[in-house]
């Protein structure tokens, strides 16, 4: 799957990677998540291989969020 994908993708880009904790994530109220897809986007890191370079942007994300998006993936 690896070689598949080093064949066919360049780069990963993430926009507004907050969203990946925001959005991704069922909150204390919610049964599901807001965008359950950006809560999966590790398993789609997993996949790619580690010479395919990822870059998240955000014009607004703080440390501590930049933390937890970190740890999410």
């Amino acid at each position: 799957m690896k070689e598949y994908i080093a064949k066919r993708v360049g780069f990963f880009f993430v926009d507004e990677p907050h969203s990946i904790v925001t959005a991704g994530d069922a909150h204390t109220d919610e049964k599901l998540p807001f965008r359950a897809a950006y809560g999966k986007l590790a398993e789609v890191l997993i996949q790619l291989p580690v010479s395919i370079p990822v870059a998240l942007f955000s014009a607004t994300l703080p440390p501590v969020m930049l933390e937890k998006v970190l740890q999410s993936t």
